[in-house]
């Protein structure tokens, strides 16, 4: 939440007069004054509801006469009229003062003051809408960069990657890891928030093939032993080899990570040649390298996007951060928290209530929460300019994604969620990225 400082307005309409105080997390009370003629005018109109309703022997529903109505039904008449004055004083107050409730519920407290033939004073409590403030794209700092060039290394490393699917493995039991080992790793990033990064994924031990950190870790480790460092866990998410770093993950913090080999493998690669080849569908060697570089280049280009679009959104919460919504801040935090909780429970045990390691995942996940809402509102207002479409390939693409690569924190579906949120939620995140595209591109043409 930012450090706001409550402010007041006032508002002149044809029948209301509006005050508003707005506090921080979107709080607003509203002061509304109702001239006589308006509330004598809701007192007829409460008057007509309540006669429609009620029968009186000797009369035809709805024709019995004002005032045998109202000496009969004196207390009926009155609370119509004070709900028919707050909802009708309410809405006018809204159209003047342009600041609306987050949903349908978000009224917690409504007071009548006073209400009579001379005039009403009624008083809102509710929680509104955030203001999005407008994006200036010319002073931008985060740019699109080109993608890094596809040499016959990575074409060469690729082949290797794929020779390995296909070899055939003897377990190593009598030593613990050496160079030119495989081996299935666990990684885990045990700062907070605590998450799994991957478990049992199949690394070649090569000190070009490893980021340098684990490498010399991994040396010398006996099968599930454990050991930890300080490393960028982004550089083993993405595959990279030594001394290969991109923009994001220079400006990534480190963190410690713990590595565990679950089993140490020899391997038999098959032969690199046509017959290889054809596994893949293509004739031969020379066509299946040229596959390989039409995939790295496409992946390549989809590394810098996803990059870019990461450093823009950092640059968004910073310079333009926004009061949100406290009910909705502290429900998308709570759910974060939630499922890192469940995370921890699997992997380490029930989490100490109210110590230390608890208060830093609540506190990292209110911040992830914080993050989130303020991307998700600046892109919000660029998606409804702009009408982004989203196909239901994309969608499929983007469940896909969720629940396969996407680590724990940056999750946006949890368990036992409603599967119309969940939905919601995905595409919402389409959506999302499709606006930092957008301004991507009108940041390249200022």
């Amino acid at each position: 939440m930012t450090d706001q400082a409550p402010t007041s307005q006032q508002f002149q309409g044809a029948h209301v007069k509006a005050r508003t105080t707005k506090n921080p997390g979107c709080k607003v009370h509203l002061e509304v004054e109702v001239d006589p003629e308006a509330v004598q005018a809701g007192y007829v109109k409460a008057l007509h509801h309540v006669k429609k309703e009620v029968s009186i022997p000797g009369f035809r529903k709805g024709k019995v006469p004002d005032d045998v109505v109202i000496k009969n039904f004196a207390r009926e008449i009155d609370r119509e009229w004070r709900d028919l004055t707050a909802r009708t004083a309410f809405h006018e107050a809204l159209e003047l003062i342009k600041c609306k409730p987050l949903s349908q519920n978000a009224v917690n407290k409504v007071v009548t003051k006073k209400i009579s033939k001379e005039g009403a004073e009624i008083h809102f409590d509710y929680e509104s809408e955030p203001e999005i403030p407008s994006l200036d794209y010319s002073s931008m700092k985060c740019r699109l960069e080109a993608p890094k060039q596809v040499t016959e290394a990575d074409i060469e490393f690729e082949l290797k990657r794929q020779r390995v699917r296909h070899a055939t493995y003897e377990d190593v039991t009598d030593r613990p890891v050496a160079s030119g080992d495989y081996i299935t790793l666990d990684l885990d990033v045990t700062d907070n928030p605590a998450h799994n990064v991957f478990s049992g994924r199949l690394f070649c031990v090569d000190k070009d093939e490893m980021p340098k950190w684990a490498y010399e870790l991994i040396l010398g480790c006996a099968v599930n032993e454990s050991r930890e460092g300080k490393a960028k866990a982004e550089s083993f998410m993405k595959g990279q080899k030594e001394g290969e770093n991109s923009e994001e993950g220079e400006n990534s913090p480190e963190v410690t990570c713990r590595i565990t080999p679950t089993a140490i493998k020899k391997a038999n690669l098959p032969p690199l040649d046509d017959e290889f080849a054809k596994k893949y569908g293509v004739a031969n060697l020379d066509e299946l390298k040229n596959r390989i570089r039409e995939v790295l280049e496409r992946d390549a280009k989809a590394s810098v996007q996803e990059a870019a679009r990461s450093l823009l959104a950092h640059e968004l919460v910073e310079r333009y951060p926004i009061d949100l919504p406290e009910s909705l801040l502290n429900r998308e935090a709570q759910m974060r928290f939630n499922h890192a909780k469940e995370w921890h429970t699997q992997k380490e045990g029930a989490l100490p209530q109210g110590g230390e390691l608890e208060n830093r995942i609540r506190w990292a996940t209110y911040e992830i929460a914080r993050q989130f809402l303020t991307t998700m509102y600046l892109m919000n207002q660029i998606a409804e300019k702009q009408k982004f479409n989203v196909s239901n390939e994309e969608f499929v693409q983007e469940v896909t994604f969720e629940t396969t690569q996407v680590p724990p924190e940056q999750r946006v579906v949890f368990a036992k969620m409603d599967p119309e949120e969940a939905r919601n939620r995905l595409f919402m995140r389409i959506v999302m990225r499709k606006a930092l595209d957008w301004i991507l591109q009108e940041v390249d043409k200022s």
